[in-house]
């Protein structure tokens, strides 16, 4: 099958892509909310957290709120490929380069496009993650599902509330893209440099590497700004304890400690690999299915 439109291919691919890491990878982000939202000590380790889970929701409550990203994930995905995919042509054509030579692109270069990317994504995955971490977070029976939470926060703060945690979801996505996308394109070239090959050429164990470690850098590198991204989004309407990003970043600081912006990152690291290497394994083998 023949797509010639570059756009489309990273759209379709994206969210075929997207659909498979978040089946993959959602059991663990739901125990990562609920560690980073919980108590110091509330849980005693990850594994205490998942049979909390399972003893109150039961198997289902592992994957509580995944209607909202999984509705929004062809939206998401589409929009974090087919903007990185522009920007290649933007730096191509900046660096003085065609279109169809971006293999020889720098790792700087990549880095540049993942930046772009997630400019474009931390729009539309401030509201996403925000009903999500509501409703992964939430006792049950307080949320009735996803439009009950929107509806909650629109009678409360307005349309503006949809966007609670734009800035720490900022400060995840674009440097977290940056370090994605350079270092999955990186890795990539490296392993096609060792086995003497095209880029094009590589098999499935090479992508599903470069994946893997490309997920692991992301959150390595953002983690903390995901900790104080979902302490906002599931802060109180009416009293809110913190005032703004800063503030939250502070007072989780000055409260429990640096540690305490890592909590969750056990499951959360854990999810990175197997889902990310899936997410392009199955972006890489549409995109060469449409391009024929």
């Amino acid at each position: 099958m023949v797509v010639e439109s570059a756009v489309v291919r990273d759209l379709v691919a994206g969210t075929c892509a997207g659909a498979a890491q978040l089946v993959v990878g959602f059991p663990f982000d739901t125990v990562k909310v609920k560690l980073q939202n919980a108590p110091a000590g509330h849980y005693g380790s990850v594994m205490d957290a998942v049979r909390h889970t399972l003893a109150e929701h039961g198997s289902s409550g592992l994957f509580k709120g995944m209607g909202v990203p999984l509705a929004t994930v062809a939206v998401f995905n589409a929009v974090l490929f087919s903007i990185n995919g522009v920007m290649r042509k933007v730096v191509a054509a900046a660096s003085g380069l065609h279109a169809n030579q971006v293999d020889s692109f720098s790792v700087a270069q990549f880095a540049a496009c993942g930046a772009g990317a997630g400019v474009g994504v931390s729009i539309l995955a401030t509201p996403t993650e925000l009903i999500k971490c509501r409703l992964q977070a939430a006792a049950k029976g307080v949320y009735k599902g996803p439009i009950d939470v929107a509806k909650q926060l629109l009678a409360s703060a307005g349309p503006a509330g949809l966007f609670r945690g734009y800035v720490p979801t900022v400060m995840r996505e674009v440097p977290g893209c940056a370090i994605y996308f350079a270092t999955y394109e990186g890795l990539k070239k490296a392993f096609a440099k060792q086995k003497d090959v095209s880029v094009a050429q590589l098999g499935t164990a090479e992508i599903m590497t470069s994946g893997s470690l490309a997920g692991l850098a992301f959150w390595c590198s953002v983690y903390p700004a995901d900790v104080v991204k979902t302490l906002i989004q599931t802060d109180s309407d009416t009293h809110p304890r913190f005032r703004s990003t800063w503030h939250c970043l502070r007072e989780i600081v000055a409260k429990d400690g640096v540690r305490a912006l890592y909590r969750g990152a056990a499951p959360c690291f854990v999810r990175a690999a197997p889902s990310n290497a899936v997410c392009f394994v199955v972006y890489e083998g549409v995109a060469r299915f449409l391009a024929g």
